[in-house]
């Protein structure tokens, strides 16, 4: 699994497929953590 998930610094091909957490703000990458930020919390915030 390591294979599949290299850094996105060493290899920019992955990034645009599976961005980093850096830019876990993408709705398209991490929906639920994007909906605490309007005030609705989500199963992380708990």
């Amino acid at each position: 699994m390591s294979d599949q998930t290299p850094s996105p610094v060493e290899d920019p091909d992955d990034q645009a497929d599976k961005p980093s957490q850096a830019e876990g703000e993408d709705p398209r990458d991490t929906p639920v953590e994007v909906l605490p930020a309007e005030g609705k919390p989500s199963k992380a915030e708990g």
